[in-house]
């Protein structure tokens, strides 16, 4: 999914900054970065990309 989103490159992962403001970017982490807000982040973006949020 992400892949498909153009949220990945190399080994980092993009964060969404606001996941209700996606022109505000992306942040980019390794996985061993990342922290359960920048998981709840990606799911926000995807819940809400979807419609069902």
């Amino acid at each position: 999914m992400m892949g498909e989103n153009n949220m990945t490159r190399g080994n980092q992962y993009g964060i969404p900054v606001d996941p209700k403001n996606p022109s505000k970017g992306l942040k980019w982490l390794s996985i061993m970065e990342m922290e359960d807000e920048d998981f709840d982040l990606i799911e926000e973006y995807f819940l809400i990309k979807s419609g069902a949020s």
